[in-house]
């Protein structure tokens, strides 16, 4: 998809009708928040705010819901540490300063295509508050040889943690070898 010549989508397609959806960034910051909680209800308030006339099958709106969300891209593969390198609530101020410093946009006075948002998120600086945030968090320690330098990038890597997301199946994880007899 073009983002410049081509029409950004406003709906998506379920059970071969169109639906139109909100596509505005900050309903689908919320839609996301909503989505990393794992709970029933936060992901019934998701497909609430996704779609303005919700369609009968559930399961098919979820999948168009998420395609939305990604663009259609499937998911890059996790680092081995699994470790977060952003988090787009935690990391709002960031994501403000940065927008406001790069591209002269206040993320709270504007509307936005969430394709959009995402492309400039994606696009900002090395030297941007959120950019920096994002290398700090993904240094690997272990391949620093030199000690001060070591220190340093810890200390910024302790600076930008982001605090860890507990869902149902770490849950699960855990709790699983508890209950072995083996």
């Amino acid at each position: 998809m073009n983002l410049i010549c081509d029409k950004l989508p406003d709906s998506v397609l379920v059970d071969g009708e169109s639906y139109f959806i909100n596509t505005d960034f900050k309903v689908w910051l919320k839609i996301q928040s909503l989505l990393n909680q794992r709970a029933e209800t936060c992901f019934v308030k998701a497909l609430c705010l996704c779609f303005k006339k919700m369609p009968q099958n559930i399961e098919k709106a979820t999948s168009a819901m998420l395609d939305f969300l990604v663009r259609g891209e499937k998911p890059k593969k996790k680092k081995k540490t699994g470790a977060r390198l952003y988090d787009l609530d935690a990391d709002s101020g960031l994501l403000l300063s940065s927008f406001l410093s790069f591209y002269h946009i206040d993320l709270r006075n504007t509307n936005m295509h969430w394709y959009v948002f995402l492309e400039l998120v994606s696009s900002l600086p090395e030297d941007s508050p959120f950019s920096k945030a994002v290398y700090y968090r993904g240094v690997d320690l272990s391949q620093i040889k030199d000690k001060e330098q070591k220190k340093y990038y810890k200390k910024m890597k302790s600076l930008y943690h982001l605090a860890q997301v507990v869902d149902d199946f770490m849950v699960a994880d855990a709790l699983g070898g508890a209950f072995n007899n083996d």
